[in-house]
């Protein structure tokens, strides 16, 4: 981090007031740039990643975990999975930025996102989803999860999206989009703004089959506040929402 320069050096002698003005003014630069973050690479991911020393070479198993949050990176061998739990975060797009900013330093060549997240609001969800297209990631949910529309919506990056073959099963609830403060009323049905229209339906035409998004689009669109429509791994597969099972744990 930049540290203010309180005071400077007394020079005296001929051309001393010169040097000093030079000193001031690189000093002021570089406080201006470090503000910016462009004096220094962006800071690791690490700073916000916990992580216990891994004895045995690069290829050990790591594991770490992120802002102290429920996102975790686990990285084997040229594996690396992030595994998502619980309430959809405030700050998510952050997060996702450290974790993929600690993989830039690994041999990723097979990527997984796995999720079992909850609530949350489509605009991050989409920021979400994109940067694993993006990246070319698998996506898939966690035994017994409860993934709702943020989470399906990251879900639906992904280039095979797998759910588990567990019980309890994993399920798919299409629950209501909250409404945009500027235009949604408080009313049961789900409205939509145009922007939220527009978007969302650009993005999940973006990630699935046209027929999948459009009918995907349609169930998020009909959910209201009392009612939802669920998917389990049969409906899910049918509508190519899925595209394949896991394989069981072995237990």
């Amino acid at each position: 981090m930049f540290s203010p320069v309180t005071s400077l050096p007394q020079l005296k002698g001929p051309g001393m007031p010169a040097i000093r003005f030079k000193l001031t003014c690189r000093l002021a630069i570089c406080g201006l740039l470090a503000l910016a973050g462009c004096a220094t690479s962006p800071p690791p991911a690490g700073r916000g990643a916990q992580a216990p020393a891994v004895p045995g070479g690069s290829d050990a198993p790591v594991l770490l975990r992120f802002d102290n949050s429920r996102l975790e990176l686990q990285i084997q061998g040229q594996t690396c999975k992030l595994q998502w739990r619980g309430e959809f975060p405030s700050n998510a797009v952050a997060l996702m930025n450290q974790a993929l900013y600690e993989m830039e330093h690994h041999r990723c060549q097979r990527k997984i996102m796995a999720l079992d997240l909850q609530g949350g609001d489509i605009g991050p969800a989409i920021t979400l989803g994109s940067m694993l297209k993006n990246r070319q990631f698998n996506t898939e949910l966690l035994p017994g999860s409860y993934c709702h529309t943020p989470c399906v919506l990251v879900l639906a990056a992904g280039r095979q999206r797998l759910l588990p073959d567990s019980s309890p099963p994993a399920r798919l609830l299409l629950s209501q989009v909250r409404p945009d403060l500027d235009f949604g009323q408080a009313t049961c049905a789900t409205e939509l703004s145009p922007g939220q229209q527009l978007t969302l339906l650009r993005y999940l035409r973006a990630m699935l089959p046209l027929p999948t998004a459009t009918s995907l689009y349609e169930k998020i669109r009909q959910a209201t506040c009392r009612s939802h429509e669920t998917l389990g791994a049969p409906e899910a597969l049918s509508l190519g929402l899925a595209t394949g099972m896991l394989p069981p744990v072995s237990r």
